[in-house]
């Protein structure tokens, strides 16, 4: 069959279309494979950084291993990756006293070496409820029956949790640790953390004053050095931290 020169620039320009249209294809496929690939990189990273040392250091009673896992907590992913990990260590243990115990050692080690990464995992814990809150009430009640520092440092993360993501945000943990801190016996030590730490803000939002819970949060974690560069932040973005919370 013969072709004229219009029908050969025209056959040509297909064969040409066709085969960018592979290498678009391929190029494509080859993208998405690269981030998912990056993703599941991400998620090993936690895991192996935090999920599986914070699981060891719970199960086996090691506060000190579970509160540098605790620290690495910088970030929303890794808060959900702490918060699930401390809810499976919670719910499988057949000794739930010791666990929350080692938690609430852990949780005062991290809230006074890195108190923005305690007050993030202590609201992603609320956020995400169920074993998750369990756990995180159950170690704050423990640490109000031990009192001293480890208590004080409980009620500054709580205060800075406030202060970060809002009254509404944590205050479903706060009053769970409430509620089992008075079922131990220790409501008056629960009190009496709050006072030491200088965060009446803990009570205002258990009271349903939310907005001066919160004045009294920013104010209060600033005072305690804990917290200021990531209220400002908050303040300079209005509220990103509990949407972002909210979507986890």
């Amino acid at each position: 069959m013969k072709m004229n020169s219009t029908s050969c620039i025209a056959l040509a320009l297909c064969v040409l279309l066709a085969a960018a249209g592979t290498d678009a294809s391929f190029e494509g496929e080859h993208a998405r494979s690269l981030l998912q690939g990056a993703g599941a990189g991400a998620n090993a990273a936690a895991t192996s950084q935090i999920a599986q040392p914070l699981m060891t250091g719970l199960q086996t009673n090691n506060a000190q291993a579970a509160a540098q896992a605790l620290a690495k907590v910088d970030n929303t992913p890794a808060a959900q990756t702490a918060a699930s990990a401390a809810a499976q260590a919670y719910a499988s243990a057949s000794d739930k006293t010791a666990t929350a115990t080692a938690l609430a050692q852990a949780f005062a080690q991290t809230a006074t070496s890195a108190p923005n990464n305690a007050a993030l995992a202590f609201a992603q814990a609320a956020a995400q409820g169920g074993d998750a809150l369990n756990a995180f009430a159950a170690a704050a009640a423990r640490a109000f029956v031990m009192g001293d520092g480890t208590a004080t440092a409980w009620a500054k993360a709580m205060a800075a949790a406030i202060a970060q993501y809002g009254c509404d945000a944590v205050k479903p943990a706060i009053a769970a640790a409430q509620a089992q801190a008075q079922a131990q016996g220790a409501g008056a030590a629960f009190a009496s953390a709050l006072a030491q730490a200088n965060a009446s803000a803990v009570n205002q939002c258990l009271q349903g004053n939310t907005s001066q819970a919160e004045a009294s949060a920013k104010a209060e974690a600033t005072a305690n050095g804990a917290a200021a560069n990531a209220i400002a932040k908050a303040q300079a973005t209005a509220g990103t931290g509990r949407k972002m919370l909210a979507s986890a």
